[in-house]
């Protein structure tokens, strides 16, 4: 990961940490968005990234109102600062596990259902 890169993913971490303080869920849907998408592009596989995007433009995520009212958004983007912090230290292993951990989120409480 290059200094830019960090750079840019920093920056799409403090936005998803704002958007949870305003409360502002468009905000941190598009931080998100950006966040993964531009975790992705690492790889180098740009039609990776395409189907990405196109499935999160498609995709409802029901329980973000709920999450944000409950105070566990601030939760989520306290996992992104964990994966970006994981992968500026070259931990692939901690990166992976966090990012399974986030995952099974997305599955659970993101789409309104207990985990």
């Amino acid at each position: 990961m290059t200094h830019l890169e960090k750079k840019q993913h920093g920056q799409e971490v403090q936005a998803l940490r704002a958007a949870v303080e305003r409360g502002d869920l468009l905000a941190y849907v598009n931080a998100d968005l950006r966040f993964h998408v531009e975790l992705l592009a690492l790889a180098g596989n740009a039609h990776l990234v395409e189907i990405a995007r196109d499935l999160r433009y498609r995709a409802r995520l029901y329980g973000l109102k709920k999450m944000s009212e409950r105070g566990t958004l601030a939760d989520s983007a306290r996992e992104h600062v964990a994966i970006l912090d994981a992968l500026v230290r070259g931990d692939a292993d901690a990166a992976r596990t966090i990012m399974d951990h986030h995952i099974q989120h997305i599955r659970g409480i993101w789409a309104d259902r207990p985990e």
